[in-house]
């Protein structure tokens, strides 16, 4: 965990939002920069987690730590009024609780209340208590508080069906066994290390009678050298890894019944080369498996519905692509391409066959009934279903203006009736409510603080929940970071930017620029969400040194239509910098404090890859550069961030050539520092010291700092170590100064 810096220590000299940055000591300004690395420390409450009842309504908790207060809600009126009355509790508790916390708000965070509103139970020390709410007559119980289910309280390796019976796992075989241990039966017995049987991506039949799991060969994929620096001997362990042009991890889908017997392996015809498959669920009413399957390349993707007793498989749907079905991105989606409708009969399909993911009508059978949306605009996931009202209740980006905000929007399961019902731009996280009468709507943006509020099924506002607490952020002296739309490189095609202001920022002065670079195809990393998370964090952290700090998406970037992702098939690594130096040129045409001729670049991963390219490829525009966790030569990658877009290196050699970094280190001419951690298993260590000796046969000094044992996300002393390093190099080589 990171090391918070304490506020009431550093509240004084951060409140320094009056005046220039040059007001500001170095002091000052590192306490700034380390404070906002943990920015959601500095935001209090303003989202709702509700929890509903059978009768519609539904009651949340606000407040923190001994001010915790939980809050019973009326839908229909937006009535709110206490669930549990704090003092009372705590007169109840005094006579037996010794070691009960000071405070007015109650005395336990975490509690379970019967859907009646009858009891809460709950824990303070080393007792657990249950509370009459009609009385507060209070009672010891013996109960443990939000008991976990079988599946929470075994480990991974351990899988409970709804049948009683649990699938476990041991020296890579499967066994089955009661859930109190007795009565197991080995499945399976000749699992090994290489080829093991796993419950990763398992599941059970809604009956419990089937189990679906897979097996995997590990054995035939190259693997990723993890030595131990700390052990005297240095023991290397190997973990396998899918590897641009190498064989992958296979794995193949198999069924057995949950009294054991014979294990079935699914049929998956017609047989593609190396597929990615994930178990969807089950069809209703004939129990087969309901199974996704994905090739290597992502340009076919299959629904398939698999007989559990003979392994035989039938097709539902089909898509192709002549370039990727959503790339990386299709791995984060799986769960949302599929959503059954509740009617035993239909369900929904989420697809991009259109140019923007639209959704779809379909039967059990393959049959599409309809298309139920038809925009020019993504939609992004399903959030439910009301079978017997008839409305689909999805995300989409419904502002062809604005295409990085989502919305909540629903459709009637005829195709009609579409309709927006939300308001705020930005993003949001939503609960509806289980009847769809209602729903929580928590959202925020960039520069807009966390709320929650109450809509009814058709989007009318009833009631403001909650709103978050910022006074911590107003006492430092924080300035909200805005948006902006820049042009690429082509003079036509939009870049989404973000812009973070140094403290006391004065549009008369010249500001020193750095762009805070991602620029994968995997996701768009602009914030649209008021606590950002490591992109906003470190762009806002780095502005409080004195620099204008930029965040951009351009062309290539998942989530906001097919035409606009597919700008970078097979030209990944080859587009992206381009685009960005036309952005901020764009940008610095009607903003002159940006000063384009000091500009830095910082990145992570995808976004260390992308750091050097913009060393490398525009070294004119690009001066110094922080690159941390960097691939450096994407036939060596991983191959799920790199086949889609450019096929397999043997396939197109032209284009993994134009994108290897390693043979362009005679190009640096900014400086440069590099970061890495030992143990990293997404960006090997081995990248980055090829890309070091690469720099040195080209002559090229660069500056490295190597975080031992450290994995892809740094903790602890490392993370600090990693921020000094960041500061320091970009304010010894891109002096934080102000120009008139």
């Amino acid at each position: 965990m990171m090391r918070r810096v304490l506020f009431l220590l550093t509240a004084a000299a951060l409140v320094a939002g009056v005046g220039s940055a040059a007001d500001l000591t170095d002091t000052e300004r590192n306490d700034r920069y380390q404070t906002y690395f943990d920015f959601a420390s500095l935001v209090r409450g303003g989202s709702v987690q509700p929890h509903w009842l059978t009768d519609g309504r539904f009651w949340y908790t606000t407040g923190e730590g001994t001010e915790l207060q939980a809050l019973l809600v009326d839908p229909v009126s937006g009535a709110q009024k206490p669930l549990i009355d704090a003092q009372r509790v705590r007169e109840a508790l005094a006579a037996t609780a010794s070691d009960l916390p000071v405070g007015a708000g109650l005395p336990f965070a975490v509690f379970t209340v019967d859907d009646s509103l009858q009891a809460v139970s709950f824990e303070v020390g080393e007792k657990r208590y249950s509370l009459n709410l009609d009385t507060y007559v209070l009672s010891e119980s013996k109960t443990a508080v939000a008991p976990a289910s079988a599946g929470e309280s075994l480990p991974p390796e351990n899988l409970p069906g709804p049948a009683g019976v649990v699938a476990v796992i041991r020296e890579n075989n499967l066994w089955l066994q009661t859930v109190d241990g007795s009565n197991p039966v080995q499945v399976t017995d000749d699992g090994s290390d290489d080829q093991p049987w796993s419950l990763y991506g398992a599941i059970w039949s809604d009956d419990g009678s089937w189990l679906a799991f897979p097996r995997w060969d590990l054995g035939v994929a190259p693997s990723i050298p993890i030595v131990d620096w700390f052990d005297p001997g240095a023991p290397v362990s190997r973990e396998p890894a899918n590897q641009a042009g190498q064989p992958r991890i296979g794995s193949t889908l198999h069924l057995v019944h949950h009294s054991g017997g014979a294990v079935i392996q699914a049929q998956l015809q017609p047989t593609l080369a190396e597929p990615y498959w994930y178990p969807l669920g089950w069809v209703p009413g004939t129990g087969e498996l309901l199974a996704m399957r994905i090739n290597r390349i992502m340009t076919r993707q299959d629904l398939i519905a698999v007989d559990p007793g003979t392994g035989r498989a039938r097709p539902i749907i089909t898509e192709h692509s002549d370039t990727f079905i959503d790339g990386l991105a299709a791995s984060f989606m799986i769960e949302h391409y599929y959503t059954p409708v509740g009617d035993g009969e239909h369900f929904i399909w989420l697809s991009e066959r259109d140019g923007y993911h639209n959704l779809y009508l379909y039967r059990y059978d393959g049959a599409q009934i309809r298309q139920l949306t038809q925009a020019d605009f993504p939609v992004v996931w399903v959030e439910g279903v009301d079978a017997e009202e008839g409305w689909v209740y999805f995300k989409a980006r419904p502002d062809v203006h604005d295409p990085t905000s989502r919305q909540l929007c629903r459709v009637g399961l005829d195709g009609k009736g579409f309709k927006q019902l939300t308001e705020n731009p930005g993003r949001r996280r939503i609960h509806l409510a289980p009847d769809f009468s209602c729903f929580v709507d928590n959202h925020s943006d960039l520069d807009r603080a966390p709320a929650a509020v109450l809509r009814r099924a058709d989007g009318t506002f009833v009631c403001e929940l909650a709103r978050a607490d910022i006074s911590r952020l107003d006492d430092l002296g924080w300035q909200a970071p805005f948006r902006a739309v820049a042009k690429a490189a082509d003079g036509k095609s939009d870049c989404f930017c973000a812009i973070y202001l140094p403290p006391g920022f004065d549009p008369e002065l010249k500001y020193p620029v750095i762009e805070v670079i991602y620029a994968g195809p995997q996701w768009m990393i602009v914030p649209r969400r008021f606590v950002a998370g490591e992109y906003g964090d470190t762009a806002l952290s780095l502005s409080q040194l004195g620099y204008v700090v930029v965040i951009i998406d351009s062309p290539g970037t998942a989530d906001i239509g097919k035409a606009y992702q597919d700008a970078v098939y097979g030209r990944l690594g080859q587009i992206e910098i381009p685009d960005h130096v036309a952005a901020l040129r764009d940008l610095a045409r009607t903003r002159p404090w940006l000063d384009l001729d000091r500009v830095g670049v910082h990145g992570k991963s995808w976004g260390g890859y992308f750091t050097l390219r913009a060393m490398l490829m525009a070294p004119e525009f690009y001066k110094v550069g922080v690159c941390s966790a960097p691939v450096v030569d994407l036939a060596t990658s991983a191959d799920a961030p790199v086949v889609p877009y450019l096929r397999q290196p043997a396939d197109n050699p032209e284009a993994y050539t134009a994108a290897d970094c390693l043979p362009l280190a005679g190009r640096l001419a900014g400086d440069l520092l590099l970061t890495i951690g030992t143990s990293d298993r997404n960006t090997p260590f081995g990248h980055t010291m090829r890309m070091i000796s690469a720099f040195i046969e080209a002559g090229k000094d660069v500056e490295l700092v190597v975080l031992p044992g450290q994995h892809h996300w740094l903790q602890g002393a490392s993370f600090e170590r990693w921020q000094r390093a960041m500061r320091d190099f970009f304010r010894e080589h891109l002096p934080p100064r102000v120009e008139g």
